[in-house]
């Protein structure tokens, strides 16, 4: 008889993971999502940060420092939900969550010189596809994602 405790060492820990305060990578998900809808509320702020992040820093007085700070802290929250993820065995233990996180911001700013608010793809749709060539890869194969 398998008990409780025991029963999670011969599943997967993708299966483990999906269980397990809703999946670590639920969490990426619902960051990501929130990423993007910044594309629809603050368009003109997501440009201005994704083309010109140095020009605010320079003005003098400090009236951008908030902009740093809310930067480092969203930094914080996207590794810390990598590291649990990794500590829970839902992400791979041989990334760097540093990196891993740059990886996945630097490719959502970018959006915004395409991506069109009211045009044929929203936000939800735009995350969904994100995470999926995220998690899955483009290749082809099983799909591991679910919509967020």
């Amino acid at each position: 008889m398998t008990t409780r405790k025991n029963a999670g060492a011969t599943t997967s820990p993708r299966r483990r993971c999906d269980g397990r305060a809703s999946g670590r990578r639920d969490h990426l998900v619902k960051l990501a999502a929130e990423t993007f809808a910044t594309l629809e509320a603050h368009r003109a702020a997501v440009t201005v940060m994704r083309n010109d992040r140095g020009y605010p820093r320079s003005l003098p007085g400090g009236r951008f420092d908030h902009l740093d700070k809310a930067g480092t802290e969203i930094e914080r929250m996207w590794i810390e939900q990598i590291e649990r993820g990794q500590r829970a065995g839902c992400f791979r233990s041989d990334v760097n969550p540093a990196p891993t996180y740059r990886l996945i911001r630097d490719g959502i700013p970018g959006t915004v010189r395409w991506f069109r608010p009211g045009g044929r793809i929203d936000t939800a749709d735009l995350t969904e596809h994100h995470i999926t060539v995220l998690f899955d890869g483009p290749t082809t194969g099983t799909r591991t994602t679910r919509r967020a």
